[in-house]
C-alpha cells in the first residue's frame, strides 16, 4: 500500500473537500480550543494509525492546498467560506 503522503499526492479535491466538511460538521458547536484540540488529536491519531510522520503529512497537505487553490479555486473558496460560517 502506498504511503499516506503518496496517497495525498494523488487525491482529488472533489474527494478531499467533502471529508473536510464532515470534520467541520463534527466539531461544530464546541468551543474553539476544543475544536482545535479535537481536530489535532484526530489528525495525530490517524497519522499514528497509518505510521505516517505528522510533519510530512502537514507539508504534503500544504502543497495540496496551494495546488487546489490554484486549480480548484471556487471549491476551495466555498470550503473557507463554509468554515467561517460554521465555526
Amino acid at each position: 500500500m502506498a504511503s499516506v503522503t503518496d496517497q495525498i499526492n494523488h487525491c482529488r479535491v472533489a474527494d478531499v473537500v467533502p471529508a473536510a466538511y464532515s470534520v467541520i460538521d463534527a466539531i461544530d458547536g464546541n468551543k474553539p480550543g476544543i475544536q482545535a484540540a479535537g481536530a489535532a488529536l484526530t489528525f495525530f491519531a490517524i497519522c499514528k494509525h497509518y505510521e505516517a510522520d505528522p510533519r510530512d503529512v502537514l507539508v504534503t497537505v500544504e502543497r495540496f492546498i496551494r495546488h487546489a487553490e490554484q486549480q480548484e479555486a471556487p471549491t476551495m473558496r466555498a470550503l473557507w467560506a463554509y468554515l467561517a460560517g460554521e465555526l
